[in-house]
């Protein structure tokens, strides 16, 4: 064998290329620690950002924590039952009693009374010549109130107008009267009113 170690790194052959054991070129060197500087101030400005992205990214958070808007319910009040209170030992609560009704009832005016205002029976005086003669005489009358009128005389009882007149015709007989009753008839009741006529020898 040999005296090279077989361990050994592998150096490149040719022109220019770095012998074992030398150290390497200036040139060489200053190119590697400009990278390296170079790769450091990058790393540096990225860790830089993102240290200021997360602390500014946590005041975006809290303010925005600070301008959400909370929506509140209005609150709604229960009233509280109300409750009897109990009646104290051997006492009874008196029954409600109904407020009493009063009826009103209209009742109308009681109707007027038949009235008469006239009855006149002339003459009332009569003389006989010769006795037996038709003799007559005029009756007059009139009423209120009334709804019918009757004349009862000794010969019949005739109803007439509630006002009016009528003529009555008789033998004359000396000594006899004859009574004429008027009767007025109304929705309040009947009146009456007599006339008499007196015959005597003339």
């Amino acid at each position: 064998m040999s005296g090279i170690d077989p361990t050994a790194p592998l150096m490149p052959e040719g022109p220019g290329a770095p012998v074992a054991g030398e150290p390497p070129p200036p040139g060489r060197s200053r190119r590697s620690l400009v990278w390296i500087a170079i790769a450091t101030l990058v790393l540096g400005g990225t860790i830089g950002a993102g240290v200021a992205l997360v602390l500014s990214g946590g005041d975006e958070d809290s303010e925005v924590g600070v301008a959400t808007t909370t929506s509140t319910v209005p609150a709604t009040t229960t009233p509280a039952p109300t409750t009897k209170p109990p009646s104290a030992p051997g006492t009874t609560s008196a029954p409600a009693t109904a407020a009493p009704t009063t009826t009103t009832t209209s009742t109308s005016a009681p109707a007027s009374a038949p009235v008469i205002t006239q009855f006149v029976v002339a003459p009332p005086l009569i003389g006989c010549a010769p006795p037996g003669a038709a003799v007559s005489v005029t009756i007059v009358w009139a009423t209120e109130n009334a709804t019918t009128v009757t004349i009862a005389s000794p010969d019949a009882t005739k109803s007439f107008a509630v006002s009016g007149s009528t003529a009555a015709s008789f033998p004359c007989l000396p000594g006899i009267n004859r009574v004429y009753t008027l009767t007025a008839t109304g929705p309040g009741g009947s009146t009456s009113q007599s006339a008499v006529v007196q015959m005597v020898v003339s």
